[in-house]
């Protein structure tokens, strides 16, 4: 965002933005940027506009180390909730290193928090679960960018010579 010295001052907001390794997607960054021109129109060093807020960033702790508090308006507002999740079954897993799976569990990651399911004993007598329901409490923003993103994993054993190892696919 670009704020010329004639122009009324709004804060940013939080977008994405796509960074790539070469040719291939290699994450997102969730930032706000803007350039704001300096006002030349007084007798002595150029200052920030005076609509701006605020004129100088806050530090958290020692300003030497460069940590500043977000604003704000800027700052995602963040709220606990709690997501539930039921684990009807699996169906149709495919073989790993050619191995037939036999003992797999779903372990689902949101938040820097997890929950995983029980192990299937018997996937292919019975691909469903017994426990159902199962949930995890995280902090999040509220809307847009803050959102956290869901991570799904499939642990199984996948020989049947080792049991008791566990693979991760």
């Amino acid at each position: 965002q670009v704020k010329l010295v004639d122009e009324q001052y709004t804060k940013p907001s939080l977008q994405f933005f796509d960074f790539y390794k070469s040719t291939k997607a290699a994450g997102e960054l969730i930032a706000a940027f803007e350039l704001i021109e300096l006002d030349y129109s007084g007798y002595l060093e150029p200052s920030v506009p005076l609509d701006v807020e605020p004129k100088n960033p806050d530090y958290l702790g020692h300003p030497s180390a460069g940590r500043f508090i977000i604003p704000e308006g800027i700052r995602p507002v963040l709220k606990e909730f709690r997501i539930e999740i039921l684990f009807w079954g699996l169906r149709d897993l495919k073989r790993v290193n050619l191995f037939e799976v036999d003992q797999p569990q779903v372990i689902i990651e949101c938040a820097g928090k997890k929950v995983e399911s029980e192990v299937v004993m018997a996937y292919k007598e019975n691909p469903n679960f017994t426990e159902l329901v199962r949930y995890m409490d995280v902090v999040s923003g509220k809307v847009g960018p803050a959102l956290p993103g869901y991570t799904v994993v499939i642990l199984h054993l996948s020989t049947p010579f080792l049991r008791g190892a566990r693979s991760q696919e």
